[in-house]
């Protein structure tokens, strides 16, 4: 009897062992460094992202930022005196405002300046101020937030544009994936110190009298990964499945926060008389558009396949639109912006 115990174990060992071995000789070995794909940048100066009491985290200070991933060559992000990624715009005096809020494919993920479509569309509208309101890992509530305040702070925009992508509905609500995701990502970001460590995370939910309600956890309570996840292949990979497992099962919930929130920025906007314009990047957004272009929200879905290898930049990064995508999305919201009569 005990030697069958040991030789069962001894199976169930070597089992896991070979399945471990297989994970890191397959195609999975890419996906999974996928999360460390901030680790290996190089940032100078560090803490590109700082704390925010109200969001999380926010742009650090002005100035330019070099970042390299690897041997490949760096590619430049300048923060601006406002705490925005520049657009270029360099007016001595006041214009309209057109804020684009969004996460980092608004903000330009991989792509220098100049090839972000908010600075492209600067050049499409000298008339208009644009800035530039992405910031990597965003949740569509820290944008309405972002959003609030700078209204108080007087920075009133004539148009606000918010870039919705599905897996935003992940985000606002702490789905498991992604509150996990980023705990993954900070252990390898130690080193590079490429986000600020400690922080206040803002998610929304619906308490028990059906209100949408914001409410913060400090990273110091998120849930913790599964034991030697960030060592293992195999533990990786079953801990992936059971968040996107409970995701999944609880879609309906995590979906509704969005809409919850698309009407609350409507309502917000049209007490503030801002125009409203919600934009869709993956082909999943475009049926989320269409719920809420029904109550009465304009909607613009850029139909761009950033699966594409034209439509990405890999091989650094092959999850960020490129330059050629970038281009596409300045043009399809400049021609919207026309369309809906917008002075220009």
């Amino acid at each position: 009897m005990k030697k069958n115990s040991i030789l069962f174990l001894t199976s169930i060992l070597f089992s896991l062992l070979i399945a471990e071995i297989g994970l890191r000789l397959s195609p999975y070995r890419f996906k999974r460094s996928e999360f460390s794909h901030f680790a290996i940048m190089q940032i100078t100066p560090n803490f590109l992202f700082i704390y925010d009491k109200d969001l999380g985290w926010k742009l650090g200070n002005a100035g330019v930022y070099k970042v390299g991933i690897k041997s490949f060559p760096y590619y430049k992000i300048t923060v601006d005196s406002l705490g925005n990624r520049t657009t270029g715009y360099n007016s001595k005096y006041a214009k309209p405002q057109v804020h684009l809020y969004g996460c980092s494919f608004t903000f330009g993920q991989s792509v220098n300046d100049t090839l972000s479509y908010p600075f492209q569309l600067q050049k499409k509208m000298p008339a208009f101020e644009i800035r530039n309101k992405g910031i990597n890992g965003y949740s569509l509530l820290q944008m309405f937030l972002a959003l609030k305040k700078d209204v108080e702070k007087g920075q009133v925009p004539k148009v606000a544009v918010f870039n919705y992508a599905n897996f935003h509905n992940e985000r606002s609500p702490l789905g498991k994936n992604w509150i996990r995701g980023i705990n993954f990502n900070l252990k390898f970001q130690e080193k590079n110190k490429y986000r600020q460590n400690n922080y206040n995370y803002p998610f929304a939910i619906i308490d028990k009298n059906g209100n949408l309600c914001v409410k913060y956890m400090s990273n110091e309570h998120w849930p913790q990964d599964f034991w030697l996840r960030d060592k293992l292949y195999l533990m990786d990979l079953l801990n992936s499945v059971f968040d996107k497992i409970w995701d999944k099962a609880n879609e309906s919930y995590l979906e509704e926060i969005s809409f919850r929130l698309a009407s609350e920025i409507k309502k917000y906007c049209l007490k503030h008389r801002i125009k409203l314009i919600f934009t869709g990047m993956d082909k999943k957004s475009e049926v989320f558009l269409g719920k809420i272009a029904i109550n009465g929200i304009d909607t613009l879905f850029f139909n761009v396949n950033i699966k594409d290898p034209n439509m990405n930049c890999q091989p650094t990064d092959p999850n960020h639109p490129s330059p050629k995508a970038h281009k596409i999305y300045a043009q399809k919201l400049f021609d919207f912006l026309v369309l809906h009569k917008v002075n220009l």
